[in-house]
């Protein structure tokens, strides 16, 4: 399958469950990842003309220890190619301060007040829509291999230091798996060759530290995998 195609699936796919979600609780909330992969579908959801973007809260999978105005910025790179062809309002994106010290207690706190990710019997935030991506490394969001982190059972979002295995080598912050997995949806977008054979290779595996994106279990909702070689 082409990239476009596949990114404009994907679109639909979003449009799909955001919609369910709408006529669930009144909202949809969405969290995604960052790299340069979610760039074709950012572009296919802004060219859509779906006319509900003002009930759509947009949360963050990951995040680096950099600026928004840095261009390695997650959020600074949906914000220029889905947030201002929006005109997305500022207050609907809750961005990730992992530039800051305290930033994973911050963003804990936020997701703990928004009850709106908590309107079913899940001991953790259930987010409407999750979009990640994977690296060569079989990492996703910034869950990377053999890290700590992914033994991480309470909390919702920790720090993580510098991957050997990605770039940036820089400091992040990332929502835990059981976060992710307890998502209605998740929707894993991977292009090129090397990342298509990496998962078809490594999902019937046994899931392991090894590759973090074969922990992506939900635990009640739906996981689907966008491909494009």
């Amino acid at each position: 399958m082409k990239a476009e195609e596949m990114f404009q699936q994907a679109a639909t796919d979003f449009f799909k469950v955001a919609t369910a979600a709408l006529a669930r609780h009144g909202v949809c909330l969405a969290a995604i990842s960052g790299g340069t992969t979610p760039d074709g579908w950012f572009a296919a959801l802004a060219a859509a003309g779906w006319p509900h973007w003002n009930r759509v809260e947009w949360f963050w999978v990951d995040e680096r220890a950099v600026p928004p105005e840095n261009p390695d910025s997650n959020f600074g790179r949906a914000r220029r190619l889905l947030a201002d062809p929006l005109h997305l309002a500022p207050e609907r994106l809750h961005r990730m301060e992992a530039e800051k010290a305290d930033g994973a207690e911050r963003y804990r706190a936020l997701l703990a007040d928004e009850e709106r990710l908590f309107d079913t019997d899940s001991r953790f935030p259930r987010f409407d829509y999750l979009q990640l991506g994977v690296g060569l490394d079989g990492h996703t969001a910034s869950l990377f291999p053999f890290s700590p982190a992914l033994e991480e059972s309470r909390e919702t979002v920790v720090a993580v230091p510098p991957p050997r295995t990605a770039s940036p080598a820089v400091p992040r912050l990332t929502l835990t798996l059981p976060v992710i997995n307890a998502a209605r949806r998740i929707a894993v977008l991977a292009t090129g060759s090397a990342k298509t054979t990496l998962l078809q290779r490594r999902l019937p595996a046994p899931a392991g530290a090894d590759a973090p994106i074969s922990l992506v279990r939900p635990v009640d909702g739906e996981l689907t995998f966008f491909l494009s070689a």
